[in-house]
């Protein structure tokens, strides 16, 4: 009983690790690039560098993952590549570091660190999010310990929370500026290789003589029609990411410390709703809550196209956050293991996250970048209004395409009902 609970601590504090990350990277990463001289152009083609290498390699690290002796050994790997990223960040500032190099201008000694960092980055961190997923559901389903996946996934949820809000005001005071958000990525890492040795052995289901291919999860066309709402889901967050920092800082002229809380206060209602996830999502039924969820993100960007009060922008991102990425990427989570046999498992979060997800987060990076220099900067509201119509595109055709499938709002098909055995 005592290892069962050490395990329990590592798969929560796993979850911590993973999102702090997205909480140092996701609001200040931007301005960090901003910092270092890059302009919007610049910083849509290096941020869309990563994405790109996640989407070549998810379904390397999804089959890694089925097909290990120990899923957790992998995660370990993962963790050590993310020292290595974190040592070439700090470099990329420090000015010692540009004393060895007088004869090149400051933004190409940098250049040389942040390439390979961006490539790394979404190299061993992207796989990290479905890798956990998949590890937390299995070890859940076979041990049946007493608490579900929602409560471990808002274990993230507070970690974000928790570094948005402290980095932002330490970024303020600090005199490395945003690039200090490195010495505090270095903590994490240590920290998770810390607890990583205490993760429980999850072993892949999937055999060595089984080899069937990823591909054939698109002959599912329930697979390939969520597969394109997490593309969109994707996009948007995407852009979010990438150039929404920016947008609040240098349009609306607000702080590194605001930019922290923007990015934080929707993380409130996430801990609220993951305490009552599982039985959120047997009232509503997997299709349902998906499709609100793009609803959501269609009201939320409409709003911003319409809005430049920090004030109502902050309370927008409160109630619509949430369902713009953390719950809708925990009814994927969900729809893997009801919907998709045990030995795709990895494979299919591999595919959801290599594809749909990094590739529509290029897309809204890169997009987004041209799309706000053809607009100009003080226009970017336009670019919010062309997601809304987008994400109002897909809950149009998700709607037709569930219902030639079979799918009714108030009948959910028996592949996607949740029985007391799910793990969610």
């Amino acid at each position: 009983m005592k290892n069962r609970k050490t395990e329990i601590f590592a798969i929560f504090a796993m979850f911590f690790c993973i999102h702090a990350f997205n909480g140092l990277n996701t609001p200040f990463l931007p301005l960090f690039l901003e910092d270092m001289g890059y302009g919007v152009t610049a910083r849509s083609l290096l941020l869309s560098i990563g994405p790109v290498v996640a989407m070549l390699t998810q379904p390397m690290w999804g089959s890694f993952g089925d097909r290990a002796k120990d899923k957790s050994n992998i995660m370990r790997i993962m963790a050590l590549g993310m020292v290595l990223v974190t040592i070439l960040y700090i470099l990329s500032f420090l000015p010692a570091v540009r004393k060895l190099m007088p004869g090149l201008k400051p933004i190409a000694v940098t250049s040389m660190f942040v390439l390979p960092a961006l490539i790394l980055y979404n190299f061993f961190r992207s796989p990290m999010q479905p890798l956990s997923d998949t590890i937390t559901l299995e070890y859940i389903y076979q041990t049946k310990p007493r608490f579900k996946y929602g409560p471990a996934r808002m274990t993230g949820t507070i970690a974000f929370m928790i570094v948005s809000l402290s980095v932002g005001s330490l970024i303020e005071v600090s005199r490395h500026g945003t690039g200090v958000i490195f010495f505090v990525q270095m903590g994490v890492v240590i920290l998770m290789l810390a607890v990583l040795t205490f993760l429980p052995k999850v072993p892949g289901k999937q055999e060595k003589k089984d080899k069937e291919p990823a591909a054939v999860l698109f002959k599912d066309p329930w697979f390939v029609m969520i597969l394109i709402m997490a593309f969109v889901c994707a996009t948007t967050m995407g852009f979010y990411a990438s150039h929404f920092s920016t947008y609040l800082r240098d349009q609306l002229h607000a702080g590194e410390r605001i930019v922290g809380m923007s990015s934080a206060i929707s993380s409130v209602l996430e801990i609220i709703l993951f305490f009552t996830s599982y039985r959120i999502i047997r009232k509503t039924g997997i299709l349902n809550l998906m499709l609100i969820d793009l609803c959501l993100v269609a009201t939320r960007w409409m709003i911003f196209s319409v809005t430049t009060s920090i004030p109502v922008i902050m309370g927008v991102q409160f109630f619509t956050q949430p369902f713009s990425w953390a719950i809708f990427s925990y009814t994927l989570s969900v729809f893997i293991q009801r919907a998709i046999e045990d030995k795709m498992h990895s494979r299919a979060q591999g595919l959801l996250n290599g594809t749909a997800l990094s590739f529509g987060s290029v897309l809204g990076t890169l997009g987004g970048g041209f799309a706000i220099r053809a607009v100009g900067e003080h226009m970017q509201r336009f670019v919010f209004l062309g997601i809304s119509i987008l994400c109002i595109g897909t809950i149009v055709a998700a709607v037709t395409v569930f219902t030639k499938l079979g799918w009714r709002p108030n009948r959910t098909p028996e592949r996607f009902q949740l029985h007391d055995t799910d793990a969610a």
